[in-house]
């Protein structure tokens, strides 16, 4: 059991990305916005739409005093994966590329709600080179148990992925291409951080849906269905040394509001790998040695 505490991804860590940063217009003060008109920010990375006419020489970064004039709308382009939403996807014609220079150590990678073939990670250091080149395939087999399955069962593709094997350096450059033959590529979420082990997770750990559509019946029994999003549940049965107990809680009480990218198995498998933030925990005094502990954890949308 597993997680990667992320690190803030800002310009100065931004080094450079074949994503424009072009969604509309820069905002302008000598420019009169309508109703509707949408603007970027190159300073916050945010797009922005009027909220009336005649909107002019209100900066709308300036959110103690404008924010009745424009509303946020999301991200720009660019910027969508770094922005804690996994439904706002980055999308790009062919390949997504982001080259980060983090800083500080950074030794596992995660990426959430991914439409590409493949996702390839190199890491140079200044002195040592290249240090870390994977490619992963993101064509998921797990439908395929026997013959006709593997004749006819559809191709699926992965959408998340995680790796907790980078190695552990402070001066790296970490190079991201995300790739499909033809098309376009799209990721909700890039998380990059260092990871820290609980314990290990158990068979009688649980995944889940909490679903935020709207269902209902009118006044003659018809279905009224407003599909909305969803977020990903887990509940995580650890096993963990009862020596780490105090320490445990502690460490889990200093991130209790803050999202991370929780794993029940090194490679994420089983559906264990979620980014969110945990709504409780509970950790029982088993035994001398080993103590068992649960985890409850909501995802992102």
């Amino acid at each position: 059991m597993k997680y990667i505490q992320p690190i803030e991804i800002t310009d100065a860590e931004l080094v450079d990305s074949n994503v424009l940063e072009d969604d509309y217009a820069v905002y302008d003060p000598g420019t009169p916005y309508s109703t509707g008109a949408r603007v970027i920010s190159l300073v916050t990375h945010t797009v922005y739409e009027s909220s009336g006419d005649g909107n002019q020489g209100n900066d709308p970064d300036d959110r103690a005093n404008n924010a009745v004039l424009w509303t946020v709308v999301s991200a720009t382009n660019r910027w969508k994966v770094f922005d804690k939403k996994l439904a706002d996807q980055t999308t790009n014609a062919g390949s997504i590329t982001y080259e980060i220079t983090p800083g500080k150590i950074v030794n596992a990678i995660a990426f959430f709600n991914v439409e590409a073939s493949s996702i390839n990670v190199r890491i140079t250091d200044p002195t040592d080179g290249e240090i870390y080149n994977e490619t992963y395939s993101l064509s998921d087999n797990s439908g395929v148990t026997d013959w006709y399955t593997y004749f006819f069962t559809p191709t699926e593709k992965v959408a998340e992925v995680v790796a907790f094997d980078l190695p552990s350096y402070s001066t790296q450059t970490i190079f991201i291409t995300l790739s499909v033959p033809a098309g376009d590529v799209s990721v909700g979420e890039i998380v990059l951080g260092a990871q820290k082990t609980i314990g290990g997770a158990v068979f009688g750990s649980g995944i889940g849906i909490v679903d935020y559509s709207r269902k209902e019946r009118d006044d003659f029994g018809n279905a009224v269905i407003v599909e909305r999003g969803y977020s990903q549940t887990s509940s995580y049965d650890v096993s963990i040394e009862t020596k780490n107990v105090r320490h445990i809680q502690r460490q889990l009480g200093r991130l209790r509001a803050k999202p991370l990218v929780w794993s029940g198995t090194d490679d994420g498998g089983y559906g264990l790998l979620i980014y969110g933030y945990f709504t409780d925990f509970d950790i029982q005094l088993s035994g001398p040695l080993f103590s068992d502990c649960s985890i409850e954890v909501e995802g992102l949308t």
